[in-house]
């Protein structure tokens, strides 16, 4: 009984879905998967991997050494990017630009808006967290 057939396809498809994840992520963002894959560290092409590591992880549920493998960086890196972009999607700005590709993949994140009173101003503004 060879399972090794079996086993190859499973990992063929599990990266050709994190391809397709970066393939939506890159028309989302109108990047080429080049600059995805690149060590430039600009938050125009920083973010948008981070948000591609965060749908992989989430969708896929593979292992932050396997997302870190495919991405050429270290697990650790992944843990961070996953980590940054749940503490992101409670800010109700953030989420509503990445609301379409987020619910596409059926997962469920919901914005937390923290509003800040100021008693001198009697203004009552959002607080809006740097993205």
């Amino acid at each position: 009984y060879n399972r090794k057939p079996f086993f190859k396809e499973a990992v063929r498809e599990v990266n050709m879905n994190m391809k397709s994840i970066v393939k939506d992520v890159c028309l989302f963002y109108n990047l080429n998967e080049n600059q995805i894959f690149s060590n430039q560290q600009t938050f125009n092409i920083a973010h948008p991997r981070q948000l591609a590591m965060y749908l992989i992880r989430k969708k896929l549920q593979c292992s932050y050494p396997k997302i870190g493998k495919f991405f050429k960086r270290d697990h650790t890196t992944i843990i961070y990017a996953v980590e940054k972009v749940e503490q992101r999607l409670k800010n109700k700005l953030y989420y509503d630009e990445v609301a379409t590709l987020v619910k596409t993949y059926g997962i469920e994140a919901t914005p937390k808006i923290t509003i800040t009173f100021f008693p001198f101003s009697m203004k009552v503004r959002q607080n809006v967290s740097r993205l």
